[in-house]
């Protein structure tokens, strides 16, 4: 499939139509208001960023917390065996229940997600190194 949209125009201005308006047969223009990012206060950069992590965390029904990385992926802590892991999952929906976890994913014990959360600057440069 080839895009035919302009390159330069934004998409919100692509379909607003600057010619003459007296043809009844031309489709009404579209805009979309432009979105304002608002600046955090110096109260909200102060602000502990585990507090803003703990508000995205959910509870599953059997007491796990998870954290929902798209539709149909989420990072899970949960315990097993008496062991706590870190699991990164793809989940799917079955019977009207949502979330269940699928085959794809791993599961990082404690030590491994600690090595993992420590070679995130090495992991950004290499994906910045990429584009």
């Amino acid at each position: 499939m080839v895009d035919k949209r302009k390159k330069d125009v934004p998409l919100s201005q692509e379909y607003v139509n600057d010619s003459d308006d007296s043809a009844s047969d031309k489709k009404p223009t579209v805009k979309k208001s432009k979105k304002v990012k608002k600046e955090p206060t110096p109260e909200q950069e102060d602000s502990d960023s585990d507090s803003e992590e703990e508000e995205k965390m959910s509870t599953n029904d059997e007491g796990d917390r998870f954290l929902r990385l798209s539709n149909n992926r989420r990072v899970t802590v949960r315990q097993f065996k008496g062991k706590t892991l870190v699991d990164i999952r793809e989940t799917y929906e079955k019977d009207g229940k949502d979330g269940l976890p699928g085959k794809k994913g791993i599961s990082l014990n404690a030590e491994q997600f600690q090595k993992l959360k420590q070679s995130m600057g090495l992991i950004d440069e290499a994906i910045k190194a990429l584009k």
